[in-house]
């Protein structure tokens, strides 16, 4: 979203991934941004096919997409594709010295996909913010701009964790037989390194909503529940002749050793497949 002009101070993450593993969100951008300027004129012009959550903390905007001109004010969600729209921002200073705003840049076709699920069953501009700021926020540097390296792992446990928190914004969840739909999610994407993250987005509720839903219902966190998984699917596939390494890949591991260690500290022995 370069183009703003800000005014005080500003934090912003920038990540690069060396490399994306194909079928997977990640995380380009986390911002945090004062901007005062009257008018922004010019449509944004993005290289990247981006998908955008942006939260308005204090102060009040608009947005001109495709012609169409809306206002933006606190406590409201601005959701979309960058490949999808002509976009220009802007703000009177006169009326609101500062717009305070929080966003996250997404990349992938399941990122792209998921902001036009909720663009479509919730319309372009959603009501909230709290949890969506909380989930950018906690990876901000203090000040300034950062710029890191990260696996894809990471970087994508981070987008399902915003898109995780923009599923949950204002939005009843029902969770009668969460941990027997969560239990089933898991099953099926053992291989996901994000897994908890990323059940919480499947299943439409903020990870924090999740995790402790979850917890009330079973007893343990998800994530207790769901390393446990991890290492019984393994030895059903080790018990079946499955090399170590594959089986590694399979259950979610981003290496042989992080699963050996993992399934010996459970275990007490290191794992091997029966040839």
């Amino acid at each position: 979203m370069d183009g703003f002009v800000t005014r005080g101070p500003s934090r912003r993450l920038d990540i690069r991934v060396a490399s994306p593993w194909p079928g997977l969100p990640l995380v380009g951008r986390l911002a945090w941004e004062r901007i005062g300027h009257r008018i922004a004129v010019e449509p944004f012009g993005w290289k990247d096919k981006v998908a955008v959550a942006q939260v308005v903390l204090r102060g009040a905007g608009w947005v001109e997409m495709d012609g169409q001109r809306q206002s933006l004010i606190a406590g409201q969600i601005l959701l979309f594709n960058s490949c999808e729209h002509r976009l220009s921002f802007g703000s009177d200073p006169d009326l609101h010295p500062h717009w305070e705003i929080c966003w996250a840049d997404l990349t992938g076709e399941p990122a792209r996909a998921a902001i036009r699920s909720l663009v479509r069953h919730r319309g372009q501009v959603v009501e909230g913010g709290a949890a969506l700021a909380a989930a950018i926020s906690r990876h901000l540097p203090d000040h300034g701009v950062r710029q890191v390296a990260w696996s894809a792992a990471r970087s994508a446990q981070v987008a399902w964790e915003v898109l995780a928190a923009l599923a949950g914004e204002g939005e009843e969840v029902d969770d009668d037989g969460l941990v027997a739909r969560a239990g089933a999610w898991f099953d099926a994407h053992l291989a996901l390194p994000s897994g908890v993250a990323a059940a919480a987005a499947a299943l439409g509720c903020s990870r924090e909503h999740f995790t402790r839903s979850f917890r009330d219902q079973a007893g343990m966190s998800p994530g207790a529940w769901l390393r446990r998984r991890r290492i019984e699917r393994a030895e059903e596939m080790l018990a079946a002749g499955t090399p170590v390494a594959e089986v590694a890949r399979r259950v979610g591991f981003a290496s042989r050793s992080h699963f050996a260690a993992a399934f010996r500290k459970r275990r007490g022995r290191a794992p091997s497949s029966r040839s």
